[in-house]
């Protein structure tokens, strides 16, 4: 504390706002539309420049989750021998739920907007089928 009876405080940079897209993928949210109607909202907001803070202030990202969370990687590289779409990364442990590669989940607003919208874009048709029809929202909002 100064002598005046303030104390000296260090700013630091507050980072980049995150947006993560965090969209459930459970049987009922897929058979009911739910996720496809996720899929295209958050597609026009990107599309349409509708999101908040300047460019260079804004990380995007994307998440599903039913009974797990599952965090999709966007930046980063990827080799030739991984499979077409997504790559997911499961969190199975919903007590203590976290970001894997929280690197590779996040892209600033700045970069290729074309990962997120191919991620996006592939949700629907990778959860068609889906039996799991649990909900860790609780858990997904936490991590």
């Amino acid at each position: 504390e100064r002598g005046d009876g303030r104390s000296d405080v260090a700013v630091a940079d507050a980072g980049p706002l995150v947006l993560l897209f965090l969209l459930e993928s459970s049987r009922h949210a897929v058979e009911n539309g739910l996720l496809a109607m996720a899929v295209e909202a958050a597609s026009s907001a990107i599309r349409s420049r509708a999101l908040p803070a300047a460019p260079d202030r804004l990380a995007i990202g994307v998440a599903t989750f039913d009974s797990t969370l599952h965090c999709y990687q966007l930046g980063g590289s990827s080799s030739s021998t991984e499979p077409p779409g997504p790559q997911a990364y499961v969190v199975p442990d919903m007590a203590d739920p976290f970001l894997p590669l929280p690197t590779a989940a996040l892209l600033d607003r700045s970069e290729d907007k074309a990962a997120v919208l191919r991620t996006l874009a592939a949700l629907p048709e990778a959860f068609q089928g889906s039996l799991e029809e649990g909900s860790c929202l609780g858990a997904a909002v936490r991590s």
